[in-house]
């Protein structure tokens, strides 16, 4: 049988395709947050080096109600390179 189109009618709202979520383990889809911990790893730092900028100021970071503080990875690289670049405006 033929898929056929039915017209729309006017003030309806067609329906949308969801779009499909990255697949969380693939090596392309990187989390949004991350512990401490896992930021170093990825930087290949050691965790107080990470502590003791993020107590500083230099790191954004985001606490759960918990207390458990998060970074955002993209943030830490962003600030890594503007500051080999002299600094961010």
């Amino acid at each position: 049988m033929k898929d056929v189109h039915q017209p729309v009618k006017p003030g309806a709202a067609e329906p949308i395709a969801p779009e499909p979520c990255p697949d969380p383990r693939s090596s392309t889809a990187a989390p949004a947050f991350l512990t401490f911990d896992a930021v170093a790893k990825r930087l290949g730092v050691k965790y107080y080096q990470i502590q003791r900028a993020a107590r500083a100021g230099l790191l954004p970071t985001y606490q759960l109600h918990s207390g458990r503080r998060l970074l955002k990875l993209t943030e830490v690289l962003e600030i890594i390179e503007c500051s080999r670049q002299g600094g961010g405006q």
